[in-house]
């Protein structure tokens, strides 16, 4: 089969989860027999604009500005048009797009078997960012454009989004909390063509033989490390995991534990305020971005993952990267969490997905428990669940027509 995979942004130019699930999804398919072309957006005109990659065909449109927003009009055509003119040449089986306003779907070859994979659905992630706003209090100049703009924003967003989801064939989703927030926000959508799958391990997940070698690389001192990756921004729930660790230091519950946060984002000074308030600097550190490469030791050496998430998780892939790496996961009751975190840690999942102190029972359960919970062997389950080639046969099987 021909698949053409669309996403807003793509590699090297961003990095993220859906840009992980796109890299590595692309590729297996490629494995099987078939062939894959991705068409993105740059705003860089120093990248090439094809090239081959481990036999995946990649084109760069280049673009001016923007983000292929809802009230982006010109950019959609732009991409609409180059597609068109690629598949009069390469005949697809598939279109795969991975954003609502990147390409108009109504403009395309009839008989193009349309997959949509929708990782979130955005018009509820806009309402829970218009939400924050309003929350916070801040009556900051970008704030205050964003609340005149919403107006007009939001309906665009849902009509352009709603219609992209109608006109798909087939919508892959990683959990069943997506397809329930496309009930929810997205209604008379088909909800019969919606089919719930799941991500994949990267096989070069794995547990390390000599942890003590890297805890000297990494120069890590804790006597129990914890790890989380993670955007440092509001949905996150990283706030609510340093107050976490703030009430377990007060009950005197912290001695030799250091949490390692790896991710950059806007929140970046606020967090390290709240850090130096709680006066946790000696029990949290910031790593900032960290590459691949590193994440995979950093999984490595610690001895458990916590996923503090506040609101819309639609999988959580550094959950299943962190079950790979034999860690056991602590997580909120937020989104896909108990469907993914959950699947092996139930005992570590809090309560409520916002409250600290859940939170941190949480994390004293596995601070009391240690031995107990990291003697499973997560790698080996994860890998059978979370297995590439057993999820591309069971995506064909629902989407290739009879």
């Amino acid at each position: 089969m021909k698949w053409l995979i669309t996403i807003p942004r793509y590699l090297p130019e961003n990095v993220g989860g859906n840009i992980t699930y796109v890299n590595q999804f692309s590729e297996e398919l490629i494995k099987l027999g078939n062939a894959v072309q991705i068409v993105t957006t740059t705003l860089k005109s120093d990248l090439p604009q094809k090239e081959i990659i481990n036999g995946v065909t990649i084109h760069r449109v280049l673009v001016s500005r923007g983000n292929m927003g809802p009230l982006w009009f010109s950019h959609t055509k732009t991409v609409t048009n180059y597609i068109n003119t690629l598949d009069k040449e390469e005949q697809f089986d598939h279109i795969n797009p991975h954003a609502a306003f990147m390409v108009n779907l109504q403009k395309l070859r009839s008989s193009l078997n349309v997959v949509y994979t929708l990782h979130a659905v955005v018009t509820y992630e806009y309402c829970f960012k218009l939400k924050k706003l309003i929350s916070s209090g801040l009556l900051k100049k970008n704030t205050i454009k964003e609340l005149l703009l919403a107006p007009v924003t939001l309906p665009i967003l849902f009509i352009r989004e709603w219609l992209a989801v109608n006109h798909a064939d087939h919508v892959i989703v990683m959990s069943h909390y997506v397809k329930g927030t496309i009930k929810s926000y997205l209604p008379c959508i088909d909800l019969k063509k919606v089919y719930v799958s799941r991500i994949g391990i990267d096989e070069s997940f794995r547990p390390v033989e000599d942890k003590k070698a890297l805890r000297t690389a990494l120069k890590v001192k804790s006597d129990i490390t914890l790890l989380t990756v993670r955007r440092l921004e509001s949905r996150m729930g990283l706030g609510n995991l340093i107050v976490a660790l703030s009430l377990l230091k007060q009950q005197k519950k912290l001695k030799g534990v250091r949490l390692y946060i790896a991710g950059k984002g806007s929140l970046k000074i606020a967090f390290e305020k709240l850090i130096e308030e709680h006066d946790l600097s000696e029990h949290i550190s910031l790593l900032g971005f960290i590459s691949d490469e590193d994440l995979r030791s950093w999984y490595q050496v610690a001895d458990a993952f916590v996923m503090p998430t506040e609101e819309l998780e639609g999988f959580g892939i550094v959950t299943i990267e962190a079950f790979a790496s034999g860690l056991p996961v602590i997580a909120t009751p937020a989104g896909a969490n108990p469907e993914v975190a959950g699947l092996y840690c139930t005992e570590l999942l809090a309560k409520t997905q916002s409250s600290p102190q859940d939170l941190a029972d949480s994390i004293l359960k596995y601070l009391e428990n240690k031995e107990s919970f990291n003697s499973v062997d997560y790698s080996k389950r994860a890998k059978k669940d979370f297995h590439w080639p057993t999820i591309i046969s069971e995506i064909n099987n629902v989407v290739t027509p009879v």
